[in-house]
């Protein structure tokens, strides 16, 4: 047996289904059809589609001259990423693994093939010295976290072994202090 409760949200809830109940989608809005022979300009016959330029071989030769000619940009940038990204991941996610963000040979081939697409698409030009330049750095920074990575690690070492040090010291003491406690004890035990 269920009990009706009449409260404030149980009214408004009841007149809230009640409005649903009584909604009536509005009518759809009547649409202009169009007939093919509209869509396509009977002037331009040779062109079906209008102002679309077609596409020639000679076009599609030269996006792939134009991927092929920049894949030397794009693994230098693939490989720039593929030392810097896992060193960031190493860096602000202390105890990762640097090897385990680096990429695999099919996804670094899939980025260059990306990325010279890419380029091809922007026209972007890199120079030979810009891309020596970016590996340059890139490989010699990425050398330099590593070296401040190890140095801070070295020194967290060190001071951890200092006071392992430290403690090991003041336990020999106060073995030494027991000692000499119980042989005082003994030592009045036996004049005792």
């Amino acid at each position: 047996m269920t009990q009706k409760i009449n409260d404030d949200a149980s009214a408004w809830f009841a007149a809230q289904g009640q409005q649903l109940q009584d909604f009536e989608a509005p009518p759809a809005p009547e649409q202009e059809v169009i007939s093919d022979a509209e869509i396509i300009d009977e002037s331009d016959n040779d062109r079906p589609y209008g102002d679309v330029p077609e596409v020639t071989r000679e076009d599609v030769s030269n996006v792939t001259n134009m991927r092929a000619i920049q894949r030397p940009t794009a693994e230098v940038i693939v490989g720039t990423m593929d030392v810097i990204i896992p060193l960031l991941l190493v860096w602000i996610i202390k105890g990762s693994n640097r090897d385990d963000a680096k990429l695999t040979a099919e996804e670094h081939q899939t980025l260059v093939e990306a990325w010279a697409t890419y380029l091809g698409d922007k026209n972007v030009q890199l120079s030979p010295g810009t891309a020596l330049i970016v590996a340059m750095l890139t490989i010699y920074g990425s050398k330099v976290m590593i070296a401040v990575s190890n140095r801070n690690e070295r020194n967290e070492i060190n001071q951890l072994r200092a006071q392992v040090k430290e403690q090991q010291e003041q336990l020999r003491q106060k073995e030494q202090q027991l000692q000499m406690a119980r042989a005082r004890q003994e030592k009045e035990a036996a004049n005792g």
